[in-house]
Parts: C-alpha cells; sequence; structure tokens
C-alpha cells in the first residue's frame, strides 16, 4: 500500500491580500461618503450604498402607511423588522424594475424568502392591488413582461438618486 503525501495548505498571496484590504477601504470609504453602515452588501459599491438607502425608504415608508408585509399581513413592531421584497424577483425582472419602488413592498423574513414560501406571489398580488390599484398593478406586470433591460446607472447617476433618496428618508421620518 503505498502511503499518500500531504500537501500543504495554500496560502494565499501578498497580492490577494492587498487586493480584499482595498476592498474593505473602498467600502468604508463609500460608507463615509453618504454617512451609511453597511451590515450587509447585497450589491458591491454605490449600487450597494443605493439599495441599503432604497430598503431603507421602502421599509420605513410601508411601516408608516400601512405597518404589515405586504404577502401575509403580519403587523412589524418597528420598520426595521420588516425587508424590502420586490414583486416582480430581483433576479430576472431587469434593471429598470430592480431599484423600481413599485415593485418593492415591506415583507416579513419568510415571504421574502422563496423557498419559506414559494406561493407568496398570490396573496402580493392581491394586496399590492388593494393598495394601489389593477392599473398600478398591471404596469409592472406589463413592465416585467417586456423585459425591457434599461442600462445601469452611471457613478454620477448613483450619486444624485442616493442624495434624493437620503433626502426623502429625512422626510419620512420628520413626519
Amino acid at each position: 500500500m503505498a502511503i499518500m503525501k500531504r500537501t500543504p495548505l495554500r496560502r494565499r498571496s501578498k497580492k490577494h491580500k492587498e487586493g480584499q484590504k482595498k476592498k474593505l477601504d473602498k467600502k468604508k470609504q463609500l460608507e463615509q461618503e453618504y454617512g451609511v453602515k453597511l451590515s450587509y452588501w447585497r450589491y458591491v459599491g454605490r449600487k450597494g450604498v443605493y439599495w441599503f438607502l432604497l430598503s431603507r425608504y421602502i421599509r420605513i415608508r410601508d411601516f408608516k402607511k400601512f405597518g404589515t408585509c405586504i404577502s401575509c399581513g403580519k403587523k412589524f413592531a418597528r420598520w426595521e423588522d420588516a425587508q424590502a421584497g420586490h414583486y416582480a424577483p430581483a433576479g430576472d425582472c431587469g434593471f429598470n424594475l430592480l431599484f423600481d419602488k413599485r415593485n418593492i413592498n415591506a415583507e416579513c423574513p419568510p415571504c421574502n424568502n422563496p423557498r419559506f414560501s414559494p406561493g407568496k406571489l398570490i396573496p402580493y398580488r392581491t394586496n399590492l392591488v388593494e393598495r394601489y390599484g389593477e392599473a398600478y398593478v398591471q404596469e409592472v406586470d406589463e413592465l416585467y413582461r417586456s423585459k425591457q433591460t434599461t442600462k445601469e446607472w452611471s457613478q454620477l447617476e448613483y450619486d444624485i438618486k442616493i442624495k434624493e433618496l437620503q433626502e426623502e428618508i429625512k422626510e419620512l421620518l420628520n413626519e
């Protein structure tokens, strides 16, 4: 029987470590620039900052206006208990619906996870119609079906939209 040699663990190169450090530095720089502390990055860079702020805006908006999950009707004790859930799935809705405020509403964590509640789109749609009307929902449905994609925003466009969103959040919190 032959004895197998153990191979030593591969060490990360200095170049790899420097690249990781640059990524962390960039995240910290963006957090300082926009005055946010991102615990979780769904997207990278300015797109990540925008999603973080948009999610916060949606959760505050829906908590103040309705106070419940759009899918199951569960009441939220605080806006922080909600998640920003997409009606047209974020994975394949295209950039035009990814950040569209009509497509995103407050949901409880189980309803925002398709593995736990795969049938949530039926009550989500029903409650969307109840809240905003059939024409509103048909417009979102049509955008989703058309698969029209718009190009992603430039850094300057993200900067402008981030500033606008920060103002909208301040207004919501002051109401």
